[in-house]
């Protein structure tokens, strides 16, 4: 694989959305999950584009990822929620094809994701995942993940996981 990512701009974000649009349904047909049903809304991503950073990732000129980081927990985080005590790089919406999955690209994204954190001089990656999803659960967890609690994302319980990226030197 020859893998590479572009930061996507407003205009070209529809692609990067089907493949949302694809996993959820992948989601919903292999597994029975369907917590990205509907997908995360096109006009949405549009805005995150200028308020966070949502990403494409190539292999060669095929686009087979995406996902999207900031520096802010995203609105459902109440007073509840875990907020990490560093500064920090939020990971959400990330998506490999289903046709190329389990073929080692999303573990380059979280590689290239918490290298861009560490760059950026931040302490953490921060993300949270659907507690009906064990897999994906198992995978953060292995990846060196640790959870740092729980909550109701729109009536989806949700795992609230970081990762220190950098030392404590």
């Amino acid at each position: 694989m020859n893998l590479r990512v572009e930061k996507v701009e407003a205009d070209d974000i529809e692609a990067v959305h089907d493949i949302l649009v694809r996993c959820g349904n992948d989601l919903r047909d292999t597994l029975g999950l369907r917590h990205w049903q509907p997908p995360w809304p096109l006009e949405w991503m549009q805005r995150d584009t200028v308020e966070r950073e949502v990403y494409a990732v190539y292999d060669g000129d095929s686009l087979v990822a995406t996902y999207t980081i900031g520096d802010k927990l995203p609105h459902y985080y109440g007073e509840d929620a875990p907020i990490p005590k560093e500064s920090f790089v939020f990971l959400n919406r990330l998506a490999v094809l289903p046709q190329l999955q389990d073929l080692g690209i999303g573990s380059w994204c979280m590689e290239t994701i918490e290298e861009n954190a560490r760059t950026r001089g931040h302490a953490l990656v921060v993300l949270d995942a659907y507690a009906g999803h064990k897999k994906l659960l198992d995978y953060y967890r292995e990846r060196g993940y640790r959870q740092v609690g729980a909550l109701a994302d729109y009536g989806w319980e949700v795992i609230c996981f970081e990762k220190k990226v950098t030392s404590d030197e």
